[in-house]
């Protein structure tokens, strides 16, 4: 079972560890592409899946993850790290998980922060 999240309520912003910035990011990116009446999400399942990645948005959550584990001392390649993240969060992933699946968003979102824990402190960060 994965853990509950240790950050309840408000999200943490800048000056937040970069953990913390990091799991509440995927957290509330998951609740948004979860939830039906989201127009964000329901534009965005109509743009070609190459072409998210390439948009200013996808671009900007990519240099943002990637930024946020350079800041919490992961010694890896944050670029491809960010994508492996990216990649659990993309349109796709959850549709087959929280529609196909029926897995509950909560658990999506515990999984994500259990990613990015796993993640920081396979580097030492």
């Amino acid at each position: 079972m994965v853990p509950e999240s240790r950050h309840p309520g408000r999200a943490p912003g800048p000056g937040a560890p970069p953990g913390d910035r990091l799991e509440a990011f995927g957290r509330t990116l998951i609740e948004r592409v979860a939830t039906d009446a989201d127009l964000g999400a329901a534009l965005g399942r109509q743009v070609l899946h190459d072409r998210r990645h390439a948009s200013d948005t996808g671009r900007a959550f990519h240099h943002h993850v990637s930024t946020l584990l350079r800041q919490a001392g992961v010694d890896g390649d944050h670029d491809m790290l960010a994508h492996a993240l990216l990649a659990f969060v993309t349109f796709e992933t959850m549709d087959y998980l929280h529609l196909g699946c029926e897995v509950p968003v909560p658990r999506l979102q515990a999984t994500w922060a259990d990613l990015v824990r796993r993640t920081i402190r396979a580097d030492g960060g």
